[in-house]
């Protein structure tokens, strides 16, 4: 269970980042 809870934490803090990533690179596009 604690590996499949890694997994699931760890694909849902790559799915913020990615989220957080392309937040900014919208509002950098927005700025040009």
């Amino acid at each position: 269970m604690k590996a499949a809870d890694f997994s699931v934490t760890a694909n849902n803090f790559i799915l913020v980042v990615d989220a957080g990533h392309t937040r900014t690179s919208n509002i950098k596009a927005l700025r040009i």
